[in-house]
């Protein structure tokens, strides 16, 4: 009986145990697996920081380079992803606190109260190229916002023109109505070709390299007796339109572009170079190779004198790529004259006015720089922002 009993007690026992590595058993099952995807996780985040992920989801994954093409290969990949920008501006005036006004620049450089019935905004070109799939874009600062060129300058122009023309007891509710009703300059027209832009003679070396250099404000001659003081006004530039045109493309004036939205610029000033973006958020169907911002050359040491430099744009702008079945980019082959001093390279490429933004390749399809300026005296002395700057405004987008 009592072998009985301790039988029994010795089964129960054995069928705890048995009830108990049961409970476990599951458990040790899954416990290996799931720390392999856990260090899978962390190995893949560590792997891949913010800003990769941000450029595999764009369309910034890398894939294979092939080096040695030739000048018409690369233009081939890219003369649907570099596109003709044109911005249509205006100045954006408050005197103590009033409502904004507006005022464009004339042909003849003067000032004029902005009116879309009367006059033009002011309007330059240049070029971009798309950068991700959802639209946008690399350009230089002085294509996106056009009034940095010589802003102290222009503003301090403006100022004083707004100074001479609207008296200090003159109720900020009425400036704007004060202004249409007594500006002394005759308002004319605009010109009706839009790719027209305010040329004037330039004093600097090295120019902004767009189709609208350094604009000269013709100051009135008329003062006013009791002038504001030019502390009371602040000037803004305002974007009016903003667009681009692709190759191929028929356009006959800026309201036919596709329309696109500022985003960013660079705060440095040694660094030329913003970011746009398509209005919709969407690349062109056309678009079938973006530039890839992670393969560009992005260690500018490496880009050496005598290297290939291959420019693809719109210099000029309408005035070069107007035709008579469409927009046409323009492809341009030098080399690289002297090494980076962190910011700019310098190359041969013949280049002008509206170039500013063109991507400039080497021979491996990679992105060396972004053009920005040159001499106005001299061809083949010209310079782009090297694209380390382009990738890392990108990236912090």
């Amino acid at each position: 009986m009592s072998t009985e009993n301790f039988n029994n007690e010795n089964s129960l026992e054995s069928n705890d145990l048995s009830a108990q590595d049961s409970s476990v058993k599951p458990k040790n099952k899954w416990l290996l697996p799931s720390i392999f995807v856990i260090v899978g996780i962390v190995i893949t985040v560590l792997f891949f920081k913010a800003g990769d992920l941000k450029k595999l989801w764009s369309g910034q994954a890398p894939d294979s380079l092939k080096c040695g093409l030739s000048q018409t290969e690369i233009y081939e990949k890219y003369k649907n992803s570099v596109v003709l920008v044109a911005n249509s501006y205006v100045y954006e005036v408050k005197v103590k606190g009033s409502s904004p006004f507006y005022l464009t620049i004339t042909e003849n450089g003067e000032l004029a109260p902005y009116d879309e019935n009367l006059n033009n905004p002011i309007t330059i070109t240049g070029t971009g190229f798309f950068v991700s799939k959802d639209g946008k874009l690399v350009t230089n600062r002085h294509v996106a916002s056009p009034w940095v060129t010589n802003q102290s300058e222009a503003f301090t122009a403006i100022k004083q023109t707004v100074s001479y023309m609207v008296p200090d007891d003159v109720n900020p509710a009425q400036v704007g109505k004060y202004i249409t009703q007594h500006w002394t300059d005759e308002i004319t027209e605009g010109n009706e070709e839009e790719w027209e832009a305010v040329h004037t003679t330039d004093s600097a070396a090295v120019a902004s390299d767009s189709t609208a250099s350094e604009i000269t404000i013709n100051i009135p001659e008329n003062k006013s007796s009791n002038p504001t003081d030019t502390s009371q006004i602040v000037v803004t530039g305002k974007i009016v339109r903003l667009g681009i045109a692709m190759h191929n493309s028929k356009v006959k004036e800026i309201r036919d572009f596709i329309p696109c939205e500022y985003i960013t610029e660079a705060t440095d000033p040694n660094v030329d170079v913003a970011i746009i973006q398509t209005i919709s958020h969407n690349l062109p169907a056309k678009v079938k190779n973006v530039i890839n911002l992670n393969q560009a050359a992005n260690d500018d040491t490496d880009i050496k004198p005598g290297t290939k430099a291959i420019m693809i744009g719109y210099p000029m702008g309408m005035q070069l790529a107007g035709t008579q079945k469409g927009v046409k980019v323009q492809v341009y082959e030098g080399e690289i004259n002297k090494e980076s001093d962190g910011f700019a390279i310098q190359y041969n490429i013949t280049s002008t006015h509206g170039a500013s933004g063109s991507p400039v390749f080497d021979d491996c399809g990679r992105l060396v720089a972004v053009n920005y300026a040159g001499y106005d005296q001299t061809q083949g002395f010209n310079f782009g922002v090297v694209a380390k700057h382009a990738l890392a405004l990108y990236q912090a987008e």
